[in-house]
């Protein structure tokens, strides 16, 4: 915890700095990972909390990457739209992500009908606000049906959460895992 005051019991108290406005605001750092329910494995961030927004994160201690990279891209978007819809509670949904994701991997069928509904499913949570716009933008594009390769800009997870409400880091972390570079211990070194 570096020179952060703790409290009795190793519980980090918060401490002051300037937030956007220019007003003074409680800071928290905090740890996410790397033992979260429907978490890339291996991902520790250390994120700074103003209140409830994220001001910046970092990567801490990065372990091995995620055996999930080496499994075909279309298996890991239908995973990240499972993951996602089982953090909001979706299971329905969940389940049906995840059965496209058994097919894709087996590559017996194409998504077709059952990929078109939960995209509409998609959309619909985003009109209800239960997903952020971006993760559904996200997952819409990653579900098109001309997304049949991973996209050659990944995104860093650090840039990823900065600036959104703490409320919305697993469910970013969750829809963009296809296109997260997590960082290996030597990259970290070297950074």
């Amino acid at each position: 915890h570096g020179d952060m005051e703790m409290a009795p019991g190793g519980i980090a108290l918060a401490e002051g700095a300037q937030d956007r406005d220019g007003l003074e605001m409680d800071v928290l750092v905090h740890p996410l990972g790397p033992l979260l329910d429907r978490w890339p494995g291996g991902l520790e961030l250390l994120v700074t909390l103003h209140g409830d927004v994220v001001a910046e994160a970092e990567v801490k201690e990065p372990g091995e990457r995620a055996r999930s990279e080496e499994l075909p891209f279309e298996v890991r978007v239908w995973d990240a739209v499972a993951t996602t819809l089982s953090l909001i509670a979706d299971e329905r949904g969940a389940r049906e992500a995840r059965r496209l994701r058994a097919a894709a991997y087996d590559g017996t069928t194409r998504p077709g009908e059952a990929g078109e509904q939960l995209r509409r499913r998609l959309r619909r949570l985003g009109r209800w606000a239960v997903l952020p716009d971006q993760v559904v933008a996200t997952l819409l594009d990653l579900t098109s049906p001309g997304a049949a390769e991973a996209p050659s800009a990944r995104i860093t997870a650090t840039e990823l959460v900065a600036g959104h409400d703490l409320a919305d880091v697993r469910l970013l972390i969750a829809s963009h895992a296809p296109l997260l570079h997590l960082p290996s211990a030597q990259e970290a070194d070297h950074a």
